[in-house]
């Protein structure tokens, strides 16, 4: 039981994180993104925190996994795509509500997807756990990416312009 208080603390602390994110882009959430033309498939906004709770425990258990694995190069290796996975999930919300910039968006969710998916191959080799962990994850961002392609495809005068700078 006591090996198991690590993994409760640290979907907890993946819970926290998440959820301060996301309280931190409430006002981008309620004030552009409530304005934006939305595709006919776009969930209701209650859905994504339902869903996010889920996939971060099962992220974090994932974690957990990995760091719980006798100290080899698969490990090293796992903690490094795992650690950029994060980087890049939690990143996300920054780029896309914070800084309001779909297209930028798109790139970085599908290089989310991206380490993902080599994240979930190189783990089946040797804690398959993991990838069977990350495959949930994998399918809701996923449909994220497309959600985003679609959001930014329907919405393109809203994208942000970058200013010239005249010399």
């Amino acid at each position: 039981m006591k090996k198991y208080i690590s993994l409760i603390l640290l979907i907890l602390a993946f819970e926290v994180i998440s959820g301060g994110i996301g309280h931190y882009n409430m006002n981008s959430v309620k004030d552009w993104y409530a304005h934006l033309n939305k595709p006919s498939f776009s969930p209701p906004n209650w859905v994504f925190p339902v869903v996010w709770s889920t996939l971060y425990a099962m992220i974090a258990t994932a974690g957990w996994f990995i760091w719980r694995m006798p100290q080899t190069a698969e490990r090293k290796k796992l903690k490094i795509l795992f650690a950029s996975y994060m980087a890049l999930s939690w990143g996300w919300s920054f780029v896309f509500f914070t800084a309001k910039a779909m297209l930028a968006g798109l790139y970085w969710i599908l290089a989310y997807d991206l380490v993902a998916v080599l994240l979930i191959m190189n783990a089946w080799k040797s804690k398959r756990i993991v990838a069977y962990l990350m495959l949930p994850p994998l399918a809701w961002t996923l449909f994220a990416a497309y959600l985003n392609y679609a959001y930014w495809d329907i919405n393109p005068q809203v994208e942000p312009v970058t200013p010239v700078i005249v010399y």
